[in-house]
């Protein structure tokens, strides 16, 4: 069986998505905007429970975790919890955070930075999913009932 080594893609998906994070803190002035009071309430909440989200994927992936999209040699597939809802619920949980902060603190440039994050887990996720079709004889199936980043 294949180790599922990292390769040159799996370290080009890591380093685009630290860029992107690192890009996001910056701000530009003429990118701000109003927000108002009950959309700061909801952003608020909804960043909540992207933190919660991203806590509860990290901790029931345990040592299976990493950055990379390629899985662990030694792991086993999550199809329980917050994974039987959703195939890739920590990036749910950081799309939810990037995208609430964004909002909160009414910057435009945040907002176009999670989008590119949004499109840039998709890219991943799925160069992940073709890696786990090969590793899980059950992903197949757990793919077809399970939504990527929503619950279906």
């Amino acid at each position: 069986m294949n180790n599922f080594k990292k390769n040159s893609e799996d370290i080009l998906y890591v380093v685009l998505q630290f860029i992107l994070f690192i890009i996001y803190v910056f701000e530009y002035e003429k990118w701000e905007f109003e927000v108002p009071y009950f959309i700061k309430v909801i952003s608020i909440l909804t960043g909540v429970f992207g933190i919660l989200v991203s806590i509860l994927s990290l901790l029931q992936l345990g040592r299976n975790f990493s950055p990379f999209p390629s899985p662990k040699s030694r792991a086993d597939l999550k199809i329980s919890g917050v994974y039987h809802y959703v195939r890739h619920p920590m990036y749910t949980g950081e799309l939810l955070i990037a995208f609430s902060f964004s909002i909160f603190v009414g910057s435009g440039l945040k907002i176009f930075i999670s989008f590119l994050l949004a499109g840039l887990f998709f890219l991943k996720s799925k160069y992940e999913e073709g890696i786990l079709i090969q590793k899980f004889s059950n992903y197949y199936k757990y793919k077809k009932k399970t939504g990527r980043f929503l619950p279906k």
